[in-house]
């Protein structure tokens, strides 16, 4: 889904995850799995993902299964009940539009499993250069001299 449709659907779910900005966007899927995490969705976990491949569009991803298979193989699952759970459950959640996908992981998604994994890392935004000049550049500089002799 685009960051705007995962973001309606973590405003609805009551989770931070920024002003809509380009590095809050490609952080979202923490907060988000964060909060899957502490309340119990273990069977879904959202990633940043560039959907179409090749598009250089990103958005959310929700998994809701995963296969293992050999890199010649297909990777080709069928959506099932569980599945059809979980999109329901987006839906009601604000978010519209949803289609079921299968793909090969190339992109190692799933290498720390397919269970949401709590993340308190906080992303914030670039500060304004006189806020950082005020900061780090401008207090005054410690001088050591050696002592005579």
């Amino acid at each position: 889904m685009t960051f705007a449709a995962a973001r309606q659907v973590a405003a609805h779910l009551h989770i931070d995850v920024g002003d809509d900005a380009e590095h809050n966007n490609m952080h979202m899927e923490f907060p988000i799995n964060t909060w899957l995490h502490d309340n119990g969705k273990l069977d879904i976990k959202s990633a940043n993902i560039e959907w179409p491949r090749g598009s250089g569009e990103r958005g959310i991803i929700f998994i809701s299964k995963f296969c293992q298979v050999y890199a010649t193989d297909s990777g080709n699952i069928m959506e099932d009940e569980s599945d059809i759970e979980v999109k329901k459950w987006l839906e009601e959640q604000g978010a519209m539009g949803l289609r079921w996908v299968s793909f090969l992981d190339t992109q190692k998604i799933t290498l720390g499993g397919i269970q949401p994994q709590r993340c308190d890392i906080k992303w914030g935004g670039v500060l304004p250069w006189e806020e950082f000049h005020a900061r780090y550049l401008a207090k005054p500089v410690k001088k050591f001299v050696s002592p005579p002799g």
